[in-house]
């Protein structure tokens, strides 16, 4: 009987994880973060292919220049900010318990 072959484990950080073209530009955003708070802070930026492509104080006006530049495409459109994102108040829903429901 011969000796069994040995390979090595393959480097799994190499290997790209998400195919969603929406999340690889949230990824480079995040990557691109500490570079983005000395040239951008408390501005929108786009961000495509790695790259910030637009940038201002408006995020629609980012997005709609970002798009004029690169067509419609997966972008990131990202608050480069020290401050924490303010939280959403979102109301539960209320029930009406009228006559249908047999309260009436």
């Amino acid at each position: 009987m011969s000796e069994a072959i040995v390979h090595p484990a393959p480097d799994l950080s190499l290997v790209e994880t998400s195919k969603d073209p929406w999340e690889r530009e949230r990824a480079h955003f995040q990557a691109l973060f500490p570079t983005l708070r000395l040239t951008h802070l408390d501005e929108y930026v786009a961000i495509h292919d790695g790259k910030v492509i637009a940038s201002g104080l408006d995020e629609i006006a980012v997005a709609q220049e970002a798009y004029s530049r690169v067509g419609y495409v997966p972008i990131y459109v990202g608050h480069v900010t020290d401050s924490p994102p303010r939280p959403a108040r979102i109301p539960s829903p209320r029930l009406w318990h009228g006559p249908a429901a047999g309260l009436g």
